[in-house]
């Protein structure tokens, strides 16, 4: 299999897991293009909602999931406007690669994975899927709770793109972004590695999704909206910025 660029999503916040993802990369011959993700407190939500990414019902209830979303859907869209890139490699900065990963990448059969692909998770938690062939599982339209779930290392077809942000948005804030692809399987074609070549560590790295999630209870006054603090348009919070690539 081929992908034509790699890029790795991580908040400036998390220094720790940015520095292990770029180890494992260094090691495994890998070049990533890194994006400092959305804090989801710092979304200016009013502007978003102009634009068109979240509902006009919108109340933020879990900023953790809002920014995760975001910055997807907005490598996604640098994807689909980079006429290099016609495949995108995403990996979350919890995702663990071997010294081998390329080499086992690129000796998947390419003619495994059908034409007819929007997206092709390589890292996955508790797998149900159809196998289709040795190497491809297909999931059905609704998963079992906590099935396929993890969406830490992913390909994504460039032209898919319209397609998949049609599912995300506009975005209301109640469920996360894991579990809408879940839930839709129905109306994208999606994939799975029968067998896993990326995995999350069983120890040492928490959800940071899920801390921003909790946090958030402090931004909250009982019986009002929640609280959040916006930034100006300009500010790195309304776009992931592009930082360095290792080598």
């Amino acid at each position: 299999m081929r992908f034509d660029k790699a890029f790795l999503i991580s908040l400036e916040q998390s220094p720790r897991r940015r520095d292990h993802f770029y180890r494992n990369a260094e090691q495994a011959g890998l070049k990533v293009e890194t994006y400092n993700a959305i804090y989801g407190l710092d979304v200016d939500t009013e502007d978003y909602q102009r634009r068109g990414y979240l509902a006009d019902d919108f109340k933020l209830t879990m900023a953790g999931s809002l920014g995760t979303l975001l910055s997807h859907v907005h490598i996604w869209e640098t994807i689909a406007d980079d006429p290099d890139c016609d495949t995108g490699l995403i990996f979350e900065d919890d995702a663990v690669i071997k010294p081998d990963f390329v080499s086992v990448f690129e000796n998947l059969d390419e003619t495994s994975l059908p034409d007819d692909w929007d997206m092709l998770w390589i890292g996955w938690h508790r797998l149900d899927c159809k196998p289709i062939n040795k190497i491809i599982g297909k999931p059905g339209a609704r998963s079992k709770r906590g099935a396929n779930s993890g969406h830490f290392a992913y390909l994504i077809k460039s032209s898919s793109v319209p397609k998949m942000k049609s599912i995300l948005l506009p975005y209301n804030n109640r469920s996360s972004k894991d579990v809408i692809l879940r839930k839709n399987f129905h109306r994208f074609n999606a994939y799975f590695l029968l067998k896993k070549i990326v995995t999350t560590p069983l120890l040492g790295f928490d959800s940071v999704r899920k801390k921003i999630n909790k946090s958030q209870v402090k931004h909250i006054d009982p019986g009002k909206n929640p609280i959040v603090k916006t930034v100006p348009k300009k500010s790195a919070a309304s776009k992931p910025t592009l930082g360095h690539a290792t080598p």
